[in-house]
């Protein structure tokens, strides 16, 4: 994750401060899991 896409600790404050803040879009995650079933067993599991 890059610290310059973090918000800053003002920004922070002021979506604490707020009654309706606003959120940034989430940005896709560095680590994306396969959709592939193989990996996991019926029980849910990680085999």
């Amino acid at each position: 994750e890059d610290p310059a896409s973090r918000p800053t600790m003002s920004a922070i404050i002021n979506m604490l401060e707020s009654d309706s803040p606003t959120l940034p879009t989430p940005q896709r995650p560095p680590l994306v899991f396969s959709s592939d079933s193989s990996c996991f067993s019926t029980s849910g599991t990680i085999t």
